[in-house]
């Protein structure tokens, strides 16, 4: 048997007794190091989760900020300008509708104009808050 016939069939003995250095590299040797490798994985997606959670709610708080409104009427109401033979019942029924509590509207528009009395004057502009939220 020549020389190289020798070191093939070495070779091919060799490999069949011990695993590729791929497989090797797979299966750590001991418990201690599987467990080691095992919580590093489980803290490298701990860490992706909880960086993908803060990205998302950055993105979140962002469209909140930029969608909120500057306007201070968005916040106070809308306005209304009596007109001649006006009450608060029927401004409030006109701007509200009839599906909500009427008194509790008269109250609300009292309250936000500082009106001590349910009377109120034509041209006077009367704050509508916002109600049913």
């Amino acid at each position: 048997m020549s020389a190289l016939a020798r070191r093939t069939v070495r070779r091919r003995i060799e490999s069949q007794r011990r695993p590729a250095r791929s497989q090797q590299a797979l299966r750590p040797a001991c418990p201690y190091v599987r467990r080691h490798v095992r919580r590093r994985r489980v803290g490298g997606w701990l860490r992706l989760c909880v960086f993908l959670l803060l990205v998302f709610g950055a993105a979140w708080a962002g469209v909140r900020v930029a969608l909120a409104s500057t306007d201070a009427g968005a916040f106070r109401g809308q306005e209304y300008v009596v007109r001649d033979g006006d009450t608060l019942w029927e401004v409030a029924a006109s701007e509200y509708g009839y599906d909500l509590d009427l008194r509790r509207a008269v109250y609300e528009i009292q309250v936000a104009n500082d009106l001590g009395a349910a009377a109120i004057q034509p041209g006077q502009r009367l704050t509508l808050p916002r109600l049913g939220e």
